[in-house]
């Protein structure tokens, strides 16, 4: 099933912003452990999602877009965090 768009986006937004006081709130070490959190749960709901009897096509682009913009985030790194 194909995704994008703006609820792919809108996810992409959502997770990062998660990210993003997770980041401010934790030391680095931290950090990086509750992102891969994060990212595991937006996995998690994405496989949800896309096990449903008939899947939301809206609901799986927005869940990919944060489970993608969070992986993307991890493969990175966290080297910019300051705390």
């Amino acid at each position: 099933m194909a995704t994008g768009g703006v609820k792919y986006d809108e996810g992409s937004l959502v997770a990062l912003r998660a990210a993003r006081r997770l980041i401010q709130s934790a030391d680095a070490t931290d950090a990086q452990v509750l992102i891969v959190q994060l990212c595991d749960r937006w996995r998690v709901d994405l496989a949800a999602q896309q096990a449903r009897e008939r899947p939301s096509p809206l609901w799986i682009a927005y869940v990919q877009g944060g489970a993608d913009a969070l992986t993307q985030l991890l493969a990175r790194g966290l080297e910019d965090h300051d705390g």
